[in-house]
């Protein structure tokens, strides 16, 4: 199983645009936690960090429609059958609504919103 991180964005939306980064920047926050506990103070690239909202499609599971229905795809080819996926920020039922669509899942509830 694989924990992951992200949000489906709108048509026409920048990984980088606001609602982007309040809904998976907290994962940042998460990646951070994970190189310092593993390489301590000097292992983390703060520069890096501080320009990271444009890395959110890279870092996490953010991306188009398609682009989150692609990788999906890929990981069930590199033998990853479960994901647990971790909504954030302050729309909730907008993220788990959009990542069942992008994911293809049917009886959801997600077809219509």
């Amino acid at each position: 199983m694989l924990l992951i991180f992200g949000t489906v964005l709108g048509d026409g939306e920048d990984a980088a645009s606001r609602r982007a980064v309040t809904a998976a920047g907290p994962a940042l926050a998460a990646a951070y936690h994970a190189i310092y506990e593993s390489k301590g103070a000097d292992g983390v690239d703060k520069a890096l960090l501080a320009r990271a909202a444009p890395l959110l499609a890279s870092w996490t599971m953010t991306g188009t429609r398609a682009d989150i229905a692609a990788r999906l795809r890929a990981l069930g080819s590199s033998g990853i059958t479960e994901v647990a996926y971790q909504p954030m920020g302050p729309d909730i039922p907008r993220e788990l609504a959009a990542f069942a669509r992008a994911a293809g899942l049917t009886g959801t509830g997600a077809e219509g919103a």
